[in-house]
């Protein structure tokens, strides 16, 4: 699953604002996770992002859109849940990494984001900023090559805008085996051929949406731009099949573990909970290289 799927490109993938190894990228993914308690999920992908050298670094640029489809078809309310069936996420993301020296660089990113039902106009309750800032250093060893990165976040990575600390190690022992250790992704890869890839990982949710339309709640009354928090860790083994060289096949599996799903106020107070539960998933999906 990837909310932010460009926010995890970032981070590595979120990859720390480097370069794919399949190079400017357009990708889609659908998801289905049934049964988050009372409450089914469908979410639709698509990201286009590419790079650049500026100035002796390296530029990366991209757009991604998300749609998150609920089904409260279990849940009992004493308000209407219909504004929330159907939450988009439009984000835009540039970033840049300059090199300090021959082992260490700095990356920084920024990636605004519109997340609402839009049911009623655009509003500044409809807009999050996503950034972060990262030193990474780099080191080659024998057929392989590590990285160790140390930074903050800030952003809707784990549900609610919060800040996080970014810490990461990641090794390529060889031409077949790697590995990512740290926040926000842990996992493993393996390359079986240049065309067959399987990764294992773990990787943190998050959705922090608006609507732009008020509920009303049986004692309150009606509450303005309240939010949908969404978030948890997605457990997750992933095959890769590159068909050619522009067209890589995703298909994803896994188990989500949901720590909340819930409607907040302003000042992010629980207004109600879904209590939901984990969930097993799939993911479908395609990458194409823009790249001749």
């Amino acid at each position: 699953m990837k909310q932010c799927c460009y926010v995890f490109w970032l981070f590595s993938h979120i990859g720390l604002a480097q370069v794919n190894q399949f190079g400017e990228m357009g990708i889609w993914e659908y998801s289905m996770v049934p049964g988050i308690g009372d409450v089914d999920l469908e979410k639709h992908n698509a990201s286009l992002f590419g790079a650049f050298t500026l100035h002796k670094g390296l530029l990366e640029a991209g757009l991604t859109y998300n749609n998150h489809n609920f089904n409260f078809y279990g849940t009992s309310t004493d308000f209407d849940t219909t504004v929330y069936e159907s939450m988009h996420t439009l984000t835009a993301h540039i970033a840049y990494r300059r090199p300090l020296n021959t082992q260490w660089s700095i990356n920084v990113a920024m990636a605004p984001m519109l997340s609402s039902n839009f049911n009623e106009v655009v509003s500044s309750e409809d807009f999050v900023m996503n950034a972060f800032l990262a030193f990474i250093r780099s080191w080659s060893h024998g057929n392989g090559a590590s990285q160790l990165t140390m930074g903050i976040g800030y952003g809707t990575l784990f549900g609610s805008p919060r800040f996080f600390p970014i810490i990461s190690f990641k090794n390529k022992v060889n031409e077949r085996w790697s590995y990512s250790l740290g926040i926000p992704q842990t996992g493993i890869s393996y390359a079986f051929t240049e065309r067959h890839v399987l990764r294992a990982r773990v990787t943190p949710i998050g959705l922090y949406a608006n609507s732009s339309e008020p509920i009303f709640l049986n004692g309150i009354g009606y509450v303005q731009n309240p939010k949908l928090r969404f978030n948890g860790r997605d457990f997750g083994l992933e095959h890769n099949y590159r068909l050619q060289p522009r067209l890589t096949t995703v298909l994803r599996v896994g188990y989500t573990n949901v720590d909340n799903l819930d409607v907040l106020d302003d000042n992010n107070g629980i207004l109600y909970d879904f209590e939901p539960d984990g969930s097993p998933y799939i993911t479908m999906g395609i990458q194409y290289n823009l790249n001749d």
